[in-house]
């Protein structure tokens, strides 16, 4: 079981000329699987590109697709009762949504909805042709489980981490996310302040006063729809409460 081969099919997928919907995938799907798969449930996969706060999962009660993003971030919110946005899980490239995956297992509203953080890709495929999947294929199973998994381990760190300073929130969200760009090579993340505020919960004018000091202080530094990690020792001391 290797559940590294939904990579493997996210990159095929994607390098696939038009036209592989009706044959590639279903094709693929079952030469790796020692069940039998009916190609008839997997006819309309797609390959779909996104931008930053489309809705990705379109649905009326229970979930009609599942997706899972080769390239970009999607994010799973819910209105508070305040009516502030708050984020439930992050989904990253190579991963499938946990929630959505238990929503389309369970047959149930997920209750939440399905944007993307930034620009993207991702494969979708119909509420039959997942369950077929699941029911039939182990390494299927096993990647969906993980996503599963995940889900509900992020929700717990949520519970955890909301009581924690916003500032270590910020710091912590900004060491795990931050990659290196540029001449400098200094991680950083193309995020702004309104995004940042959404995925934390949190009112933007408290969450750019936060970044100030984080900046006042060396750890960061920032520009519009930027923020570069400036002293990484520093940045995760605040991360960790120590500052």
């Amino acid at each position: 079981m290797d559940v590294r081969r939904v990579g493997v099919l996210s990159s095929r997928i994607m390098t696939t000329e038009p036209g592989w919907e009706s044959t590639t995938l279903a094709q693929w799907i079952a030469s790796e699987s020692t069940s039998p798969v009916d190609h008839g449930l997997l006819t309309s996969p797609r390959s779909v590109a996104f931008e930053v706060g489309e809705p990705l999962v379109p649905y009326c009660g229970t979930p009609r697709e599942w997706v899972f993003v080769a390239e970009g971030v999607m994010m799973a919110t819910q209105a508070t009762r305040s009516g502030r946005e708050c984020v439930v899980e992050r989904v990253s490239p190579m991963q499938g949504s946990g929630l959505l995956s238990t929503s389309l297992i369970s047959r149930t509203c997920a209750s939440v909805d399905f944007i993307a953080a930034t620009t993207g890709r991702a494969v979708v495929i119909g509420a039959d042709a997942f369950q077929r999947c699941f029911d039939s294929i182990d390494w299927f199973r096993a990647a969906c489980m993980l996503d599963i998994a995940r889900a509900f381990s992020g929700l717990t760190g949520e519970l955890v981490g909301g009581s924690r300073p916003l500032a270590s929130r910020i710091a912590g969200l900004i060491l795990e996310r931050a990659r290196p760009h540029g001449e400098s090579g200094n991680p950083e993340i193309r995020i702004t302040h309104e995004q940042l505020a959404r995925e934390l919960g949190a009112a933007r004018e408290t969450v750019s006063r936060n970044l100030r000091t984080l900046d006042r202080a060396g750890a960061i530094t920032s520009a519009r729809g930027m923020i570069a990690v400036a002293n990484a020792t520093r940045l995760r001391s605040y991360a960790d409460g120590t500052t």
